[in-house]
């Protein structure tokens, strides 16, 4: 009897803190998938940019807006439920450098998302042409520091896409 009650005891303070982990876990992957769309449609955006028509660089820009702000809603959602179960993970090893890196990686999407809301008109494709790349290398460089920081949670391990950069 005293074994089921140390192995009901176990499992029920155990529980609590896998469940934290997973949601965590589960959120920092919807993330990833996000980052991944987004560094699809900055792939999209610099395909042939040279040569596309000012209707596709249009279109493809705000591809890359819509993704910035759905990757953005993604952080919110990892911030949300880090936050409703940091007493379980804040002290977790690597979680302070994941949190650094998941506020530069938000305050850049926010900036993606100001920056990508163009109008629809065609002198605008020009200037997409022109700052386009290095925006979507600052977005990418820092999709990346966020994926390295998130390798380090004990708990998550991000897919990689090695070849799947912002922009490439």
């Amino acid at each position: 009897m005293t074994l089921v009650l140390l192995v009901a005891w176990a499992v029920a303070t155990q529980a609590p803190d896998s469940v934290a982990r997973a949601r965590v876990g589960d959120a920092v992957t919807a993330l990833g998938d996000s980052l991944t769309a987004l560094a699809g449609a900055g792939a999209a955006f610099t395909r042939d940019l040279n040569v596309s028509s000012r209707q596709a660089v249009l279109t493809r820009a705000s591809d890359v807006r819509e993704r910035c702000v759905a990757a953005r809603a993604a952080a919110g959602e990892v911030d949300r439920v880090y936050t409703a179960h940091s007493a379980v993970v804040a002290a977790d090893s690597g979680m302070p450098e994941y949190r650094r890196e998941l506020s530069r990686l938000t305050a850049e999407l926010a900036r993606c998302e100001s920056e990508w809301r163009t109008p629809y008109v065609a002198a605008v494709a020009d200037s997409l042409r022109a700052w386009g790349p290095h925006r979507l290398s600052r977005i990418d460089a820092a999709a990346r520091r966020y994926a390295a920081a998130a390798a380090q949670l004990r708990y998550h391990k991000p897919r990689s896409h090695p070849q799947a950069g912002v922009g490439r």
